[in-house]
């Protein structure tokens, strides 16, 4: 039953992918126009993020990799990771576009320690909204 769901969940992200590139709710026009601009969901961590100039980072469950690059641009050195193989390829577009130190993965989150390496991050981030997709939220 686990694996129908993700399944299903993936294909779902998958396809939103075009859709959420193009939407004026991810502004992806913004960041290349405006170097200073941050995802909304970074703007609402900030205070609770503190500095993290010169941080190596995760962020789990990316998407399209607009949080990732925001927290880029506030100074870290950024991977973003996402099971969504459209998701990581047009995150590591807008990437590549705006300049951002961010590299993305694609792999399932619960992979994330055997694909990216235990105990090298200093911050692993996840935004509003990410944890409620996992199945297994103790694992």
């Amino acid at each position: 039953m686990e694996d129908d769901y993700r399944t299903v969940n993936r294909a779902s992200w998958d396809e939103r992918v075009p859709a959420h590139a193009a939407s004026p709710d991810y502004q992806l026009e913004r960041y290349a126009a405006d170097p200073g601009f941050l995802s909304q969901v970074v703007r609402f961590d900030l205070p609770r993020l503190g500095t993290i100039s010169g941080l190596r980072g995760v962020h789990l469950q990316c998407h399209i990799g607009t949080d990732t690059v925001s927290l880029a641009r506030l100074g870290a050195s950024m991977t973003g990771l996402d099971f969504s193989a459209p998701a990581v390829e047009q995150a590591r577009r807008l990437a590549q576009r705006i300049g951002a130190d961010a590299t993305f993965v694609q792999a399932d989150v619960y992979s994330a320690a055997e694909v990216l390496g235990r105990g090298v991050f200093d911050l692993v981030f996840t935004g509003i909204g990410a944890l409620c997709w996992l199945p297994d939220i103790r694992r």
